[in-house]
């Protein structure tokens, strides 16, 4: 009886985890399906025109987010969809929950 309730909930487990990552991998944040797979940057998952790592440009492009005084291209208390890009980078403070690069509590040096 065990055997088959530790069963039940392994393949419980694993269902679920393959359909987060099919819906993960299926849709593009921010739109309504409009956008292709070739306009989406897999690595950092976000639309590849709103890629700030993939086109440096756009943070020099965007300006300063006047909110959170950085800029607004790489602001993720704006835009909480660049945390996955940020994650990739290995730029993430997970203490603090923000980018390591802009985490004013702990030292940078």
């Amino acid at each position: 009886m065990k055997k088959n309730i530790l069963i039940a909930v392994l393949l419980t487990i694993i269902g679920a985890g393959g359909a987060f990552l099919y819906l993960r991998m299926t849709r593009s944040p921010g739109s309504a399906g409009t956008t292709s797979a070739a306009d989406f940057c897999v690595k950092h998952q976000i639309a590849e025109a709103n890629c700030p790592w993939c086109d440096p440009s756009l943070v020099e492009k965007n300006g300063q987010c006047s909110g959170h005084g950085v800029a607004e291209a790489l602001c993720v208390k704006c835009n909480p969809a660049l945390m996955a890009g940020f994650k990739a980078e290995n730029d993430w403070c997970a203490g603090h929950s923000v980018p390591e690069s802009q985490c004013a509590l702990c030292d940078h040096e």
